[in-house]
């Protein structure tokens, strides 16, 4: 059922057509936001991240900067979304 949720068809003829890869990203990454989110019930993730070591900080800056730029669309030609209203 879930393999074929995302299966364009006759009753969902416009919807983008995701490979497994892609929708286990997507749903890991709403899981980790979640986690974040129910994390900051007790205190922030600035203040937790703080009072780790710096090699680790930074190795975690770093990780984050390394998925943005592997896994965004940066150099893809795409138009301003706000020129479109």
């Amino acid at each position: 059922l879930l393999g074929n949720m995302f299966q364009a068809g006759p009753m969902l003829p416009a919807l983008p057509v995701f490979g497994n890869f892609e929708l286990l990203l997507a749903f890991a990454g709403i899981g980790f936001m979640e986690l974040v989110h129910l994390s900051e019930r007790t205190e922030t993730i600035v203040d937790r991240v703080g009072r780790w070591p710096a090699f680790l900080r930074w190795a975690v800056y770093l990780g984050v900067t390394m998925w943005i730029l592997v896994f965004g669309a940066i150099g893809k030609e795409q138009a301003f979304i706000y020129f479109q209203f």
